[in-house]
Formats: C-alpha cells, structure tokens, sequence
C-alpha cells in the first residue's frame, strides 16, 4: 500500500456510516436521465450514469483503457484496477471478480482544511453517502462530477498515448465566494503481480529528492522481478507526506480514514 497527501491535516476522521444529505448536480440540458441503468448520449458517443453509494447499475459498467503496453479499468463506482505489460500476470493494483461489492484499491480524496471535512472523487470511496455523482464513459477516459457544498469536482481518468502512466486529472470550481483551503490524498494497495499474495514481496520506499512513493517487486518468478511502480501528485505547493503504513488509513472496523500526519 502507499499513500500521498499535498498537505497536514488536524484530526483523524472517518467516513460516515450512516447517509448524509444529498447534494444536487446542476441540471443537464436535453438529457433523459434513466439512474442508475445508464444510457448511451448520442452527441458525445459517452456512456453516462447518474449514481451514488448506495444506489448503482445491477453489474458493474466498465471502460477498459490502455495503450498497447499499459492500461487500466474503471467501473461507474471509480473501482478497477491498474496492469503494466500483461494485465493477468503483472496487475499494479489488485483486481476483483466481485459483482456486487465492486470494491476500490485506488482512493483519490479531498479534505477542506478548515471545515476537515473530507469527500472523495468517485463514489466507491463513499461510505453510505447518498451523494450524486455524474459518471461518464468515454473512448479512452472516464469522467466523475460531484458537488461538495460550492464545490464543483471534474475528474477525469485516462493514459498517456504511449508511456506507462495512468493519470486522475482534477478540475475544480469553487461557486462560492470564500477562498478553499484543501489538501489531497492518493491511496492505493499495490500488489505487483497475478495474485494477492504476491504483494509480501513488494518493496515501497520514498525517493528524498522526488514527489512520488515508488514499489519494486522483488520476486522474480512471473518474469516481472524488479519492476517499479509510483505514485505521484503532481502540482505541490509543499513537500507531500506519505506512509505505507495501511492502518494509518483504515481503522479497526475497516473503514477508510483521514489521518492528520502521515
């Protein structure tokens, strides 16, 4: 597991269990909305959900996303997962045959600083939250928007065209008019291999001079043994915390947390 955030917090907050208060997507022009079956929007070629936590398609809707050696897939929930070379034998990023629970092992986040209230880009994350999320599958990318308060969050998940690099690009707009103080948070587990297991031999370590954890398998039997992984924020105004350290960011009962120092 490895974990990066752009700044400190103040306490160690959990997600909440029980649902909150919906928040309110601006209205989309000329479009059916079917949530959460999903339809095809015959003018972008997009394939588009309106969901939350708890409520989301029978099965999971997923894009798969490559370029000829890398890629990923991402389900309408931001679930899926990462490979490199072979997506059987060399997954980055576990990956799950589970329909129902569609579970993440990649975790993007926020946290207002001032408020510490913390919300995720992707409803996977959430935690009995009834949040609406507006998903879109498109040719080579997949979009999440949000709306946290008077704050409007764009994600967009996509490769570069020929290098081994995933990106999670995010566009902000802040409808009030208060200035936001936020920190951001990357989580993932890495596993660097076919199966769960092969993780107890992936070694994860912090460069002094570089912004990125990276992992090395060392294990050389599946033919990948010195393989590096990283991950990174880029676009840091400080110097970025981070831990390997998995309870840090769950607690006993499981649940995801926000730690205040890592």
């Amino acid at each position: 597991m490895a974990s990066l955030k752009g700044a400190s917090g103040l306490l160690r907050r959990a997600f909440p269990a029980a649902p909150a208060a919906q928040e309110e997507l601006p209205p989309r022009q000329n479009a059916a909305v079917q949530a959460p079956v999903g339809h095809f929007d015959a003018a972008s070629g997009e394939f588009q959900f309106e969901v939350n936590s708890q409520q989301r398609p029978p099965r999971p809707w997923v894009n798969v996303i490559a370029n000829p050696s890398f890629g990923f897939q991402v389900s309408e929930a931001g679930a899926g997962y990462t490979w490199a070379v072979n997506s059987r034998l060399h997954q980055l990023t576990p990956w799950s045959n589970d329909p129902v629970k569609d579970p993440a092992f990649e975790h993007y986040l926020l946290q207002d600083l001032d408020t510490q209230e913390a919300f995720t880009l992707s409803p996977s994350t959430e935690s009995g939250s009834q949040r609406a999320y507006r998903v879109r599958h498109g040719q080579g990318y997949t979009v999440f928007e949000c709306q946290h308060g008077d704050l409007i969050a764009e994600t967009t998940f996509f490769a570069a065209r020929s290098d081994a690099v995933k990106i999670v690009q995010l566009r902000l707009h802040n409808l009030g008019s208060d200035k936001r103080h936020l920190r951001a948070l990357a989580m993932l587990e890495w596993q660097m291999g076919a199966a769960r297991h092969d993780r107890r031999t992936v070694h994860a370590w912090k460069a002094a001079d570089l912004p990125a954890v990276f992992a090395q398998q060392r294990e050389s039997r599946a033919g990948f043994g010195g393989s590096t992984a990283f991950l990174a924020i880029a676009g840091l105004t400080a110097p970025p915390q981070w831990t390997c350290d998995r309870s840090e960011f769950f607690d006993l009962a499981g649940r995801l947390v926000v730690p205040d120092v890592m």
